[in-house]
This record gives structure tokens, sequence and C-alpha cells, in this order.
């Protein structure tokens, strides 16, 4: 037996070394059809959304200014977040006005985007209060077109929706009626349906929940009232006089 030779051990510390190697490959493996499968999952439901919006707005009659929701390149009058829109005497001829609303929107694979919707409320700084107004907004156009703000869009199934609801055309909202001194919110988000075809039945822009805010005064000034009050006392003046010749 002293001339045979043993066959060489293979050292211990090479098993777990070979483990652990298989236990990679297979954790690679796994890895990749879990992350194909969540690539599938948020794919279903990533067909369809709105994409961009804008909020016409008109001060003291002076052309619309369009204001994002999302910045898209071309800005318009800037990001409706933040803006303050001024200080508005009704009494002295001061207006504010949403002059129009358009939303954009994009739908793939079989989904259909069948609605849009601007939606808006007008409340005191403090809490959140009052219920939103909806405004439809109807199809416009398909890609390739230009939005509010000049960016133009060319992918298959994008789509503009800014015509009001029923009709090309309507009046301004006078956002200052009823309203008394104070300083005021002005939240907007626009929402939209869909057929269901991978893609979430309701959709939504709406700053990932608390939603869009601008802010504007109302403040009737003392010197109006001054001037409103001498105006009339001078009228009474006049009609007493009147009275007595």
């Amino acid at each position: 037996m002293a001339g045979l030779r043993r066959a060489p051990l293979v050292p211990r510390r090479l098993f777990p070394l070979r483990l652990f190697v298989q236990f990679a490959v297979f954790m690679k493996k796994s890895l990749a059809v879990l992350a194909a499968l969540t690539l599938t999952a948020g794919s279903a439901f990533a067909d369809a959304g709105i994409f961009g919006g804008y909020a016409g707005i008109v001060i003291n009659g002076s052309p619309i200014q369009w204001f994002n929701l999302v910045d898209l390149g071309n800005d318009g009058a800037g990001a409706f977040q933040g803006a303050n829109f001024g200080t508005f005497n009704p009494l002295a001829g001061n207006t504010l006005s949403l002059g129009g609303a358009e939303g954009l929107v994009f739908k793939n694979n079989g989904s259909d985007v069948t609605g849009v919707t601007f939606n808006y409320r007008i409340y005191p700084t403090g809490p959140a209060s009052g219920s939103f107004t909806a405004v439809g907004r109807d199809f416009t156009a398909d890609a390739p077109f230009a939005d509010a703000a000049g960016n133009q869009f060319a992918n298959a199934g994008d789509q503009k929706w800014a015509n009001n609801q029923g009709s090309g055309t309507q009046p301004p909202v006078n956002l200052l009626s009823g309203l008394a001194n104070g300083t005021y919110r002005m939240e907007i988000f626009f929402s939209g349906t869909t057929n269901g075809v991978n893609a979430n039945s309701n959709l939504f822009l709406n700053n990932n929940g608390p939603n869009y805010l601008a802010t504007f005064t109302v403040i009737p000034e003392p010197s109006t009232y001054a001037t409103m009050l001498a105006g009339a006392m001078g009228a009474g003046l006049v009609a007493f006089r009147r009275r007595r010749g």
C-alpha cells in the first residue's frame, strides 16, 4: 500500500464556494423573472394617462394667460402652482376670469380616453372648503398638435382636450363673483375616464394628491368707498336743493 497514491481531496473550503456560486445563479434567474413580472404588471396600467394641463386666466380683460400644471418646456405664463394673480378691486372695475382649460392625455395598446374634466374651487385661505365645479372638456385634436403654450406633440396616441363641452366657445367665468374682501385660494385638478383596457378607469392630474393652488386678493379700497359715499352725498344734496327750490 505504500506505493499507492491517494486521490487528492477537494479542500473543504471549496464546497461552500461551489454552493455559493450555484445559489447566486439561482437568485439571478429568480430576480430576472421577478423583474419581468413586475414590468408586465406595471405596464398593464400605464397605457393611458393625463400628462399635462393648463388653466387659462384672464386678468382685467387682458388676453388669456395659460398657466401650466406640469412643465413641458414652453411654460406659457408659468406654473399655476404657487402663482399669485394679484389684488382686485371689483368696485373699481377689476376682473379675474377663467377663460379656458386644456388637458393633455396619452393612450396606447387598446386603451382609450373617454372623457376629461377640469375641476376648480375657490375658498378663503385656511382649511380647504367648498365643493368643486366640474367643467367638461371635449376632444380637440390627435397628434400632431400644439398645446396652449406652443409645445409640439407628435407621438401617436397623444391627444388634446380643450374645447368647452357642447360648444366651441363660452364666456369667461367670473372668479370674483360673490367674494367679500380677503385672500383666496383657487384649487384645481384634472380628471379623466378610460375604457379600462390596459389602463385605470379613472385618471387624475392632481399634483400627486394635494391638487394645484394659486392665490389672489379681493380688496375694495377705502378710497373707493369714500368716493362712492361722496358721490351719493352730492347727489342727495342736489335732490334736496331741487325740492326746496
